[in-house]
């Protein structure tokens, strides 16, 4: 019983890409005063997952882990010299766009949001 009374009290996890940037810690910081676990992946800083967006396996195997409900892409290039020689990269790229919106069905999330450019570009 001990065990049902522990997963019942467990916060629902969100999955944050570029979760150590300045909006990404700022949506960590809303995320966990409204009740939720923020699950942090992003290259720099001191996130949960030390791992890229892109990377398809790791990816995978933090939402086996973590079991999220949701995830908020935030991941991109802070350097706008970057951005412009690799746009590929850029969430704003239609194919990785659409990667994006796939992690929903692919991972069972009930909530999916897009950003990139300062604009929302989709939801679940």
């Amino acid at each position: 019983m001990a065990g049902r009374a522990a997963q019942a009290c467990r916060l629902s996890a969100v999955l944050v890409t570029g979760g150590e940037g300045y909006i990404g810690r700022a949506t960590c910081e809303a995320l966990t005063r409204a009740g939720f676990e923020p699950v942090s992946i992003d290259l720099k800083g001191q996130p949960a997952f030390r791992a890229s967006a892109w990377d398809y396996a790791a990816r995978a195997e933090i939402v086996r882990t973590t079991t999220p409900i949701g995830a908020i892409h935030l991941a991109a290039h802070s350097d706008a010299a970057e951005s412009v020689r690799d746009p590929d990269t850029l969430v704003g790229d239609p194919k990785r766009a659409c990667e994006v919106l796939g992690w929903s069905p692919a991972y069972s999330l009930d909530e999916m949001i897009v950003s990139a450019w300062s604009a929302l570009h989709g939801s679940r």
